[in-house]
């Protein structure tokens, strides 16, 4: 019963498995608290805006969401007219193993 690649949205399905864009995280390394609708730069390029944000107390950082080209690692975002450094993440945005502290038992 399925309609393959000829089913109604295929062509969109298509055009956003090759798109030069993926969501990826961003964890603002400098002072500041990003937004909705922050502009990403990278290279003095405006390459995005963030799609969500929020602080992360469990990072202790302000992250954000935004759809980026995957080659991009570093990128400043735009928060209140300051550039503000930040490292941009695959998915999920967890602290890494080693900076987490000891297992309480």
């Amino acid at each position: 019963a399925g309609g393959g690649r000829n089913a109604v949205g295929a062509a969109a399905a298509t055009a956003a498995e090759t798109s030069e864009r993926t969501i990826r995280a961003l964890k603002l390394t400098g002072r500041g608290l990003a937004q909705r609708g922050d502009r990403v730069h990278a290279g003095g390029a405006n390459v995005g805006a963030c799609v969500n944000a929020a602080y992360s107390a469990f990072l202790e950082a302000s992250i954000g969401l935004a759809y980026l080209p995957p080659e991009l690692q570093r990128v400043e975002v735009e928060v209140d007219g300051a550039r503000v450094p930040a490292e941009v993440h695959p998915l999920p945005l967890v602290r890494p193993p080693s900076e987490r502290g000891a297992a309480s038992s």
